[in-house]
Order: C-alpha cells, then structure tokens, then sequence
C-alpha cells in the first residue's frame, strides 16, 4: 500500500535479537528506492516535453499548483487553446480568469446571477462565453471583461459549450438539444435534437436536425 514509518526509542535499534528479520527484496537497505530516475530517462522526458505543443504533466499524488479565490462550487473550468489563460466559475455566477503559468488573477466578471454550468474561449482567446442556471449565453472580453454580447437560451439549462467557428457556438442543454447560436447576429441558426450515442454520436432513430444544410452522423 505504501512507505510506513515506524518511530523508535534510539535504544531499541541499538540492540542484538536472535530472529529472522524479513525484508522484501529491494528493502533491505536505505535508502530503499532511487532518489533520481536514471540519466537516459531524464534525457528521454526532456526531449518529449521539448517536442510537445500542450504537454500535460502529472507530478506526484498531489497539487502542483494552486489558484486563491476560485469560488465555491465550480461547475465550468478551460484553458484558453495557447494555454495562457485558465478560467473557472461555479456557483456565484462569478467567472475568474487567471494568467498561466504565473497563476495570477487577471480578471473577475461578474457574468451570470445563478450558478454558471459552462464556458468555453473563443479560438483567440480574446472573448469567453459562459451559460448556465440563467439560461442566457453571455460573451464578455477576456482583455477587459465587458459584455460583448447576451442571449435568451431558454427553455434548457445549459451544461456544455464549444465553440464551432470564430463566429459559433454550441450550446448544449438540459432539453437534450444542441443549438447552434452566431454570435455576430445574436441568433440561433439551427438544432440538433434527440438522444446521443457516446459511441457513435448522434442517434439517427430519434434524431431531429432542423440545421439547413448540416447532416446529422
């Protein structure tokens, strides 16, 4: 399961016993395990990294890294696509952008007056559109947080966006329906609705697609 520490008296380990002492192979010296990997491995991670566009590591069983004030009950988090920007928002309806990899908060939008489902970056990084209990999609400026832009979405919550084209998102609700809203306009230019397969997409037996032009597969 895991190292154990025993703590003992300095007298106890000095002294002489008649027994056994099990010790599984490779325990039975100290240190126990490498303090390093090997200098083949360091040079091959080095290279992998170095090779990487968006590398992800995972160091250890625990944090790397954390943010102050994220807020209570964070439902929606991303990272920008260059990876210099990392929002997170939840229950107060508050989105808080912080700078990567500094870690520091560069902007706090008060975007939503209930609980924020979802949010997702523009491909530049320049706007963030959010949804949730609300039932409105806001898009605010990530350089100075004002409301660029807001949307009547009901009937449905939203739980889920992904932006579609520098022009498009998609929004998908509560009401099992994904709508696809152009944020020049303000408009909804077409539904997909009915149940999906996680496996293969879109059901094509109960499936409705009201989207001119775009098939449903």
């Amino acid at each position: 399961p895991g190292p154990v520490a025993v703590l003992c008296p300095a007298d106890v380990m000095t002294e002489e016993v008649e027994a056994e002492v099990f010790a599984e192979a490779g325990f039975d010296r100290f240190p126990a395990a490498r303090q390093r990997p090997c200098g083949e491995a360091l040079a091959r991670a080095a290279e992998l990294l170095k090779a990487a566009s968006k590398p992800v590591i995972v160091a250890g069983g625990g944090s790397v890294q954390t943010l102050v004030g994220p807020g209570k009950d964070l439902r929606a988090i991303c990272f920008s696509d260059d990876g210099t920007q990392l929002p997170a928002a939840g229950r107060d309806g508050v989105i808080r952008i912080w700078e990567m990899p500094t870690a520091q908060m560069s902007l706090d939008i008060a975007a939503h007056p209930r609980r924020i489902r979802a949010a997702t970056f523009s491909p530049d990084g320049s706007r963030i559109v959010s949804a949730g209990e609300s039932r409105t999609l806001q898009m605010h400026s990530t350089s100075n947080g004002s409301q660029l832009l807001e949307i009547d979405a009901r009937p449905g919550i939203v739980r889920c966006l992904k932006f579609f084209s520098p022009t498009m998102v998609a929004a998908g609700t509560t009401t099992d329906v994904v709508e696809l809203w152009d944020l020049e306009s303000g408009q909804s230019v077409g539904k997909f609705e009915g149940l999906w397969d996680i496996n293969g997409g879109l059901n094509a037996n109960t499936a409705r697609n009201s989207t001119p032009g775009v098939q449903a597969r």
